[in-house]
């Protein structure tokens, strides 16, 4: 909570955590923070600290409150004067290790911000914001192991995503619990919704969830891969000419095999060049 660039935040983070020479075969590092209490952090309390928003919408300033009446606080050695509108309360250095914004007891925006920052610099790339789940994209191959099949095991056998600390894999799991609590009655559908700027992380998401739905899915009799009726229907493409490709009866296949079986007519159709990203996913 003491880097230097808690003085002056902005909205967009821009560097990743680097890449580590040994190899990480703990993945608690990359789902938890471990908050230890600096000397600067047992005296917080002392001070009155606010975020200061000192250029443009989305830059924040750290700055110790002087008088509340006019404004004035004290930005690094430097006197300053801001309208109550552009003063906002921070919460206490422990919160980092909150996984769930919904429990801070300050939620203005700097503090939502920062509070994504501070755990992304801690390693902690996923943060639970009400019923989403936000992801910053940590541009290393270090985090690996938080995807692995004991992982996987882990949030398919826990009751409940408030169980475990945030993970792509419990939204997936609570999505396929929903499709599950169907009756002979009642039919339950369930969209997972993956929204970002280009390079935010969504294709590579969209990836995780469809391995772990391959991996965890079964029938209700829980023998074998889930199976789904496949509406018998012909896939015709740009880029195949004059080629055609047939589904499988309906049933015939697990649904691992089906979103494989996707997977081409929907890269086909669903992909574009950006600025950032020469072959960028538009399914978002």
């Amino acid at each position: 909570a003491n880097s230097p660039q808690q003085n002056n935040m902005a909205g967009r983070l821009t560097v990743g955590f680097g890449r580590s020479t040994a190899p990480v075969v703990d993945p608690e590092q990359f789902l938890e923070v471990k908050y230890v209490a600096t000397p600067e952090d047992l005296t917080w309390g002392d001070k009155a600290w606010r975020w200061a928003r000192t250029g443009d919408a989305n830059v924040f300033s750290k700055v110790e409150l002087l008088d509340e009446a006019s404004g004035e606080v004290l930005l690094g050695t430097e006197r300053k004067t801001f309208a109550k509108e552009d003063l906002f309360q921070m919460n206490p250095p422990n919160s980092v290790a909150l996984s769930r914004m919904s429990q801070m007891s300050q939620l203005y925006e700097p503090c939502v911000l920062y509070h994504i920052r501070a755990r992304y610099e801690r390693h902690v790339f996923q943060t639970y914001s009400g019923l989403f789940l936000v992801v910053v994209n940590p541009y290393t191959d270090d985090v690996k192991p938080v995807y692995s099949a004991d992982v996987i095991k882990r949030y398919s056998e826990a009751p409940s995503r408030a169980d475990l600390p945030p993970h792509i894999f419990a939204v997936a799991e609570e999505a396929q619990q929903t499709v599950r609590s169907a009756s002979a009655t009642v039919t339950r559908t369930h969209c997972i919704l993956c929204t970002g700027e280009s390079g935010a992380g969504k294709t590579e998401n969209t990836k995780k969830i469809i391995a772990y739905l391959a991996a965890t899915g079964i029938n209700q009799q829980g023998q074998g891969n889930l199976r789904t009726t496949v509406r018998r229907t012909t896939i015709r493409t740009s880029f195949t000419a004059s080629a055609a490709r047939t589904l499988p009866p309906p049933g015939s296949q697990s649904l691992k095999e089906q979103l494989q079986n996707a997977n081409p007519a929907l890269e086909a159709f669903g992909n574009a060049a950006t600025t950032r990203n020469n072959n960028s996913s538009r399914f978002g």
